[in-house]
């Protein structure tokens, strides 16, 4: 009995200290909102999100793929790895008057970090502007939820936006292909 005790502990502690990155990945139907998301939200672009376990280097990907998804745009122009990808429609381009630059891009691999406790996974880039979602996992809920932080090109932020993600399966990079 203590042996079995001792055991279901020691699992407990290592898995209470799994990174978010080994919790986080899995397919996910993403909704941008202009303000708090709902779950009957139609929002302002909804679409999937994957986020991989393990990056995956880009001369391994198949044209096949890798071509629809964007391969010359800038959020992955000069990455040598991936570890996510996204297929996105807006529904509306403007917020409050200012434009939206999340869904400018439809589909394209991508990049997720965790930084002190939060995920960012990058949805837009240029030379002078970019789009992110910033969140945090509530893993019993399997949703991933936060805010939008857009960089304008003249140095200004952009409209405040809300995202809800709910975890649909395990990473697939196909659900990518589906828009």
């Amino acid at each position: 009995m203590y042996s079995k005790f001792v055991l279901v502990f020691a699992i407990g502690i290592v898995l209470s200290r799994t990174p978010i990155q080994a919790q986080m990945p899995g397919v996910y139907q993403l909704t941008i909102c202009a303000s708090q998301c709902t779950e009957s939200d139609s929002g302002l672009v909804r679409g999937s999100l994957v986020l991989f376990r393990d990056p995956i280097h880009i001369d391994t990907i198949a044209n096949l793929a890798y071509t629809p998804l964007s391969r010359d745009l800038y959020l992955v122009r000069h990455a040598k790895s991936v570890n996510a990808c996204f297929a996105l429609r807006r529904i509306q381009s403007r917020v409050n008057g200012q434009e939206l630059y999340a869904g400018i891009i439809g589909r394209s691999f991508t990049t997720w970090t965790s930084v002190d406790g939060a995920t960012h996974v990058a949805l837009y880039g240029s030379p002078d502007a970019s789009f992110m979602l910033v969140g945090i996992g509530a893993h019993e809920r399997h949703t991933y939820s936060g805010t939008g932080h857009q960089s304008n090109w003249n140095g200004e932020t952009g409209p405040l936006t809300f995202f809800r993600a709910v975890r649909v399966g395990d990473p697939d990079p196909a659900a990518c292909l589906s828009h």
